[in-house]
């Protein structure tokens, strides 16, 4: 007599749960690594809008005090430092917006005020403001005689 044994293998029922369980985990893994490379792109075009900003805060700081109180413009007006959008050494360079103003600190206050451009106050800080497109990573100094 002939003893009948179990089929070895897998059936076709639990083929079908494992291609199941694995497209669920797949499509949000797929969409996982989608976003990872796509925050990776955005990364680089950040840090590079942010090189282009600092490369312009150090142009205009290596002027002289006499020149960039001659550009001085207020805090709302860009002046005659600030930049188009231009080919840069690490690519495409958005516009880089500079603002010179006055700025007057009296003795023992904790803050300063931003003068206008035409105030007449010859004894003042410089205060620098460099921005990227849209008002990306503002870099802001102070400068002195």
């Amino acid at each position: 007599m002939k003893m009948h044994t179990p089929a070895a293998g897998l059936s076709y029922i639990e083929v079908m749960v494992a291609l199941v369980l694995l497209a669920i985990c797949a499509l949000p893994a797929a969409d996982a690594i989608r976003s990872g490379l796509r925050a990776t792109e955005a990364g680089a075009m950040q840090a590079r809008e942010l090189r282009c900003v600092k490369n312009r805060m150090e142009t205009v700081l290596a002027e002289s005090y006499d020149d960039l109180w001659k550009a001085v413009e207020g805090s709302t007006t860009p002046s005659s430092y600030s930049l188009a959008a231009d080919p840069g050494p690490d690519g495409e360079c958005g516009v880089r917006n500079v603002y010179i103003s006055k700025y007057w600190h009296p003795y023992g206050a904790a803050t300063g005020l931003i003068l206008s451009a035409g105030n007449t106050a010859e004894d003042t800080l410089l205060l620098v403001t460099v921005s990227g497109t849209d008002g990306s990573y503002p870099l802001t100094t102070l400068v002195d005689r």
